[in-house]
Formats: structure tokens, C-alpha cells, sequence
């Protein structure tokens, strides 16, 4: 699983970081996050980019624990809630 989420993590900080959910991503549904600075990615799909899924990257064991945790809007209703992690 860490090798994965490392893999993950490698691929989506090439394309974009930032602490701050992005401005232009319309209203969403978090699960309560531990850490102080989430991480938030939107990976876009397709030839024009058309499709989009949002990506919380937390630190589970809090602040400075180190970024564990993972969760993916799979479903793309902008509820991280209804997802597995």
C-alpha cells in the first residue's frame, strides 16, 4: 500500500500541489481531515481533459505525521465521504 500511495503521490506532485482546495473546484464534501495542510489534486482525464476526479491526500496521524492517507472522489460527485479511501 505505501509503495502505491508513493507512486501516487510522485505522479500527482508532477502535475500540480497545493494547500489550499483549488479555487475553481465547485463545493465539495471532505471527510474530517487530521492534518493542518491537506493536500489537494484534481487528475484530469481524456484527450481534452474533459473528466476530472478530486484527490485529498492527509496526514492521518495529524500534523508533521507524514502524508498517509488517500481519498479519491472515485465516483465524481464531489462527496469524499461515499468513497474508499
Amino acid at each position: 500500500m505505501n509503495k502505491i500511495l508513493a507512486i501516487l503521490l510522485t505522479a500527482m506532485l508532477a502535475v500540480t500541489c497545493s494547500a489550499q482546495a483549488p479555487a475553481t473546484q465547485p463545493a465539495v464534501k471532505l471527510p474530517t481531515l487530521a492534518s493542518s495542510k491537506p493536500l489537494f489534486f484534481k487528475m484530469v482525464f481524456g484527450p481534452k481533459a474533459t473528466y476530472g476526479t478530486l484527490v485529498v491526500i492527509d496526514e492521518s496521524k495529524g500534523p508533521g505525521k507524514g502524508y498517509d492517507i488517500a481519498y479519491v472522489d472515485q465516483n465524481r460527485d464531489g462527496d469524499l465521504t461515499n468513497d474508499n479511501r
